[in-house]
């Protein structure tokens, strides 16, 4: 093994340990229903609080990519534990002191920013470093991402469990704090050994990938001719619009699963378990499916590529099923079986969504300047998110306060009608991006360009 494919290695572990660090804000679902019942949030300021985490992942995204794609991935790598650390301490000090959702709020915003100066820079420098496999170089850190949500839950049930459930059945602010020791750690090692190739050799970067008869995607000569700059390129712009309708809605069953499980619990007890341990094996099956389904979709993705076909129909084929898994949630029975079930689903599409994703942005558009690209698309998730989000809270209060309308405690909805319209508007927004992907796909295929 020459020096050169040592380094890419080192770089790979390297970036696996950062993103490792950055999977934290998907385990939101775990303590969502403690914000509810021990700091009395209505619903509305749970996921207040959920869409300041996501703002800050995706707020910064442009910037974080472009600094990335000058300054270096290593460099950049450190402010995850410069933003981090500071935002998790923020976040324990006002959750024992039972301060307003605000405070949280702005923590989660600084953990937010932290989760994607990570997952940037790993997912950046295994995109250059292994250019001649995109699909599975992209899929090795976004599945170790999957991981880490897997791997947070299970500390988190085993580690921080509380005796006494009278009140409180986790250690929340403990959880946070230890996590401090975690991102550091690995902020650190990454700013040491996760190296890509420099803007000096930008040409010989996107050349291969570009030449590559694996992808076949001809994008020299007159087909390059025929490829808008990226921000004059309307397909950037259905290609996006279709994110916010597909990643909104899937985000919003992502940070909504304590709720859920919670108005279940509320109309239908069960003998088994708590909503706290409910929401963490809900979590640790979304966590096993998209970890599984990113590595799945990249090696599928990239087997697809070489043969010479799209990989669109494998996006559209798992959006149709998280279409059917939402309407699902909305219409059959209330049950916890039911409901895991879902989260399964959801987690794989979940998970190839955002595989699939970047990949495709790195093929149409190129790897010269890939961060800044995914980052501005990356605003999609944001935006469906936000919007999602608020949608779920609103319609979730509404019916929390037609139950209990003489009551201070209002903010806990029980039953099926707290989020079954949700999800039905839900998967019809996965279904609208659905036909938007197919116009998109049609565009790219008059270019020639096979993605």
């Amino acid at each position: 093994m020459d020096v050169k494919s040592y380094s890419a290695l080192l770089s790979l572990f390297a970036s696996v340990l950062v993103i490792l660090s950055a999977g934290f804000p998907l385990t939101f679902s775990l303590y969502a229903g403690s914000l509810q019942n021990i700091l009395g949030y209505s619903q509305v300021q749970v996921n207040s609080v959920n869409v300041a985490n996501i703002i800050g992942q995706f707020l910064c995204y442009p910037l974080i990519g472009l600094l990335s794609d000058k300054y270096g991935a290593n460099r950049v790598c450190l402010f995850s534990a410069l933003l981090g650390i500071p935002g998790l301490l923020l976040a324990a000090n006002a959750y024992e002191r039972r301060q307003g959702y605000l405070v949280l709020c702005s923590a989660f915003f600084l953990i937010g920013v932290a989760s994607t100066c990570a997952y940037i820079t790993s997912v950046s420098t295994c995109a250059r470093n292994f250019a001649g496999a995109r699909g599975l170089a992209i899929a090795i850190p976004i599945c170790a991402y999957g991981f880490a949500t897997l791997l947070y839950t299970l500390v988190f049930e085993r580690y921080f469990s509380l005796a006494n459930q009278a009140q409180e059945q986790y250690n929340i602010p403990g959880f946070w704090r230890n996590l401090c020791w975690f991102v550091g750690l690995a902020a650190l090692l990454g700013s040491c050994f996760m190296k890509s190739p420099t803007s000096a050799t930008n040409e010989s970067i996107s050349g291969p990938l570009e030449d590559s008869s694996q992808e076949q995607v001809p994008l020299l000569g007159s087909q390059e001719e025929s490829r808008p700059p990226f921000f004059e390129d309307i397909t950037v712009l259905m290609y996006a619009v279709a994110y916010i309708f597909a990643a909104g809605a899937t985000e919003t069953l992502v940070g909504n699963m304590g709720s859920i499980v919670e108005s279940i619990l509320l109309k239908t007890p069960d003998a088994n378990g708590t909503s706290g341990s409910y929401a963490s094996r809900a979590v640790s099956v979304f966590a096993i499916f998209s970890t599984v389904s990113r590595l799945i979709v990249g090696l599928l993705g990239d087997v697809l590529a070489k043969k010479g076909y799209s990989r669109i129909p494998l996006l559209l084929g798992l959006t149709a099923l998280m279409s059917l898994a939402m309407l699902t949630l909305a219409l059959a029975p209330p049950s916890t079986t039911i409901f895991f079930l879902v989260a399964g689903i959801n987690g794989f599409c979940y998970g190839s969504l955002y595989c699939i994703g970047p990949t495709l942005a790195s093929v149409i558009w190129g790897l010269r300047d890939f961060g800044r690209n995914w980052g501005c698309l990356a605003y999609s998730p944001l935006i469906g998110s936000v919007l999602g989000s608020y949608l779920y809270a609103a319609l979730y209060d509404r019916r929390a306060r037609a139950q209990h309308p003489d009551s201070n405690q209002g903010h806990l909805c029980a039953g099926q009608g707290c989020y079954s319209l949700s999800f039905l508007l839900m998967a019809s927004a996965v279904a609208l991006a659905m036909s938007i992907w197919v116009l998109t796909w049609r565009i790219w295929r008059r270019r020639g360009i096979i993605v």
